[in-house]
């Protein structure tokens, strides 16, 4: 037995080398090739280099209880990136990378490598966009993964995951999506979808860090019934495929109503998420209201889970411009799934300030709190994060920031908290032609 599970992991590995060699061939060929054809176009080209220090004191980085030690670390941010943007096409590549020195021995030269690339073209009915990125990170914290799919990678928000990292390990994904609209100046229109998404793990033996494929394709059509009545309907199907796992496949079905007003809009919404579980049924009512110097969003439904009693859904969101800055507030609970597709229900509140204290000084704070429940476990994980920083502007072009965080996990009835405090200074090169 041991020797065909050798061969498999020796074939998924080279299988993960090639796709990430074969991404990061063909993102770097799109870039290369297309820049000089859209350049002629019109459009020109703006390529853009930026450099940032950045030093950081961190106390228990891990999240773990009890305390350990802090870190301190100094990183040297590069990023580089080109663009164009013509009347029928667009294009845009960036590439990034990291310097770091920590006294916690996880140095790294260009670490957390990320290559993005994306092009458009598109007329008045119809736009068609191509996507591909690379990029690996190292997770060296127990913290809790809270990040979501890559953009147009998944076609339902508010994925995250559950998994607390107790060790180091290294994740590299990468992926493609192509998508095409249609109808854009029409009565009748809507869009058409394809992705795929790898994740690769190494260097760790967590159980919960498995190497993952995920497939996702669909339709959503548009029906304008009179100039202020639209009718939104859509079907998608995803396909989860894990190590050591069946392939999972999810089906979701919507059908959407909503009527446009003067001062915003109202909408009704029903959907239907078909799990190898079961179903997962939802009906939302939303209102969303158009301020004098902001918005306020506010929705309100039920959901029914597999084998479970309806639970209530909903979001409240406002936001308002301010003499010298900007202020939001949301709260919103939804019934999603995971990184590694498990129903999840997530509650989450944030507040957050942006103002302008004086013509070079610009402060920011936000407060944060999100829950998250594993429906089949009721296993829940708490974060609270508050954090403050301001950035002043030493000229046009370079930016000194500094400021605190601070933040408190509790998990299985443990707590534990963490503090930092950062300061950074940035600056970015822009040239055009």
């Amino acid at each position: 037995m041991a020797t065909p599970f050798r061969a498999h992991a020796s074939r998924s590995r080279r299988s993960a080398r090639f796709g990430k060699v074969a991404a990061l061939s063909a993102a770097l060929c799109l870039g290369l090739g297309l820049s000089p054809i859209i350049a002629q176009d019109g459009g020109g080209l703006t390529y853009r280099l930026g450099v940032s220090q950045d030093f950081r004191g961190r106390s228990n980085p891990g999240l773990s209880s009890p305390s350990s030690d802090t870190d301190l670390t100094a990183r040297t941010n590069l990023n580089f990136g080109f663009s164009s943007e013509t009347r029928v096409e667009s294009f845009n590549f960036n590439a990034r990378g990291s310097i770091v020195a920590s006294n916690n021995g996880e140095s790294q030269f260009l670490g957390d490598p990320s290559f993005s690339a994306g092009y458009s073209r598109r007329n008045a009915s119809m736009e068609f966009s191509l996507g591909a990125f690379v990029n690996q990170s190292r997770i060296t914290t127990s913290d809790l993964l809270l990040e979501e799919l890559e953009e147009g990678f998944g076609e339902e928000d508010g994925q995250v995951s559950l998994t607390i990292i107790e060790t180091s390990a290294t994740r590299r994904r990468y992926g493609g999506n192509a998508r095409l609209e249609f109808g854009r100046d029409a009565p009748f229109g809507g869009s058409v979808f394809a992705s795929q998404q790898e994740t690769r793990y190494s260097g760790t033996n967590n159980p919960d860090l498995v190497d993952s494929t995920r497939r996702s394709a669909g339709v959503s059509l548009r029906f304008d019934l009179t100039e202020v009545l639209r009718l939104n309907t859509g079907v998608s199907v995803s396909q989860f495929d894990e190590v050591g796992s069946p392939m999972r496949q999810t089906e979701r079905y919507s059908l959407g109503l909503a009527l446009d007003r003067p001062d915003g809009n109202y909408s009704v919404s029903l959907s239907s998420v078909q799990t190898p579980e079961g179903g997962r049924n939802s009906l939302s009512f939303g209102r969303q209201l158009e301020l004098p110097r902001g918005t306020l969003g506010l929705s309100a439904g039920l959901n029914v889970s597999p084998g479970g009693s309806p639970g209530l859904i909903g979001a409240v969101s406002w936001s308002e411009d301010t003499p010298n800055g900007s202020v939001g507030v949301s709260l919103s609970r939804s019934v999603t799934s995971d990184t590694r597709d498990r129903e999840t229900v997530v509650t989450r509140f944030n507040a957050r300030t942006t103002q302008n204290l004086t013509p070079d000084l610009v402060g920011q704070a936000n407060l944060g709190l999100q829950e998250n429940t594993r429906s089949d476990t009721d296993e829940t994980i708490r974060n609270l994060t508050v954090s403050a920083s301001v950035r002043y502007a030493l000229t046009p072009d370079w930016g000194l920031r500094a400021g605190a965080d601070h933040r408190i996990r509790r998990a299985e009835a443990t707590t534990a908290s963490s503090s930092s405090l950062f300061l950074t200074l940035d600056r970015e090169f822009l040239m055009r032609r």
